[in-house]
């Protein structure tokens, strides 16, 4: 059975400390371990940004950081990862911050030995990916199987902070389904949460996998994509809409499809919130809706 392969970003300024934690990870029979070792914080940032990293070994004292600073830095850099505090400060007190703050494990480096190393790196995994399975099930909405809403902003938020580390654009689009009061009243809410699920699937054919699509309120839709669409929105909007006209055409339902969407570009050279985003959108959507008058 071949072994687990880990890939590990090592936060150490000490080349010492460094080969040692390479030579204890090495002895292990339990997991192969790919090691990638920067003595800045800059740098091991830089590296999140490309590099796929399973799980993060951190010295609070780098270069150019150290304390709770660093940890903080990082961590607000790596939510999706989970994250190991290796230093030389045995302090409980700093030790008790990191975890409050969302660390996986404190461990002193002269306590360390590689049974002790592993089985924290593996434990820590293990922690990390049951709390993304039950995230998943409150991030989740039910009716559609896309984001809801508090899963979008969780999302969307490290979307925004992959952008600004990498000097890219992004855009957010906000959508309402036209007449969903009507088939609500007149057809029955049953048929309006057909509606809804018929919808978030035409989206999910629009829209490429990388982007995060989401149900955020009643007939409210959003999506979020890490590219600057600026130059083919037309497209995706013709595209959007002959799907619709399909699915109108040949649909067996007693209603028809129709939705209202309004755009926003984040500019990284300008940041803002996704709340400011998605405000931005909304009010774009419902010019798009005046001009149908359409509830």
């Amino acid at each position: 059975m071949d072994k687990e392969k880990i890939n590990i970003l090592l936060f150490e300024d000490n080349p010492g400390d460094a080969l040692l934690v390479k030579e204890v990870l090495s002895e292990t029979t339990l997991a192969s371990f790919k090691i990638e070792c920067f003595a800045r914080l800059t740098d091991g940032l830089s590296h999140l940004i490309g590099g796929k990293t399973d799980v993060i070994l951190l010295d609070l004292t780098l270069l150019d950081s150290w304390g709770l600073d660093t940890f903080k830095k990082v961590k607000s850099e790596s939510a999706d990862i989970p994250l190991i505090v290796l230093t030389s400060n045995d302090d409980g007190s700093l030790a008790l911050k990191t975890i409050q703050e969302g660390g996986q494990d404190y461990i002193v480096k002269g306590q360390i030995d590689s049974n002790s190393l592993v089985r924290s790196i593996l434990y820590a995994m293990e922690r990390h990916r049951i709390k993304t399975r039950l995230e998943d099930l409150t991030f989740l909405d039910e009716l559609t199987g896309l984001c809801n809403r508090r899963g979008f902003v969780s999302i969307a938020e490290q979307h925004i902070k992959y952008a600004q580390r990498a000097s890219k654009n992004l855009l957010v689009v906000y959508a309402d389904l036209d007449g969903m009061k009507g088939i609500n009243d007149i057809l029955g809410h049953l048929e309006g949460d057909l509606a809804l699920i018929e919808m978030a699937n035409i989206l999910k054919k629009t829209f490429r996998e990388s982007d995060v699509i989401a149900r955020i309120g009643g007939d409210e839709f959003a999506i979020i994509a890490l590219q600057d669409y600026k130059t083919d929105i037309d497209t995706i909007r013709e595209s959007l809409q002959k799907r619709i006209d399909d699915w109108d055409e040949s649909t067996k339902y007693s209603f028809n499809l129709s939705i209202s969407i309004g755009i926003a570009y984040y500019d990284n050279t300008t940041p803002c919130s996704i709340d400011q985003l998605l405000n931005k959108a909304d009010k774009m959507m419902y010019k798009e809706k005046r001009t149908k008058d359409i509830s």
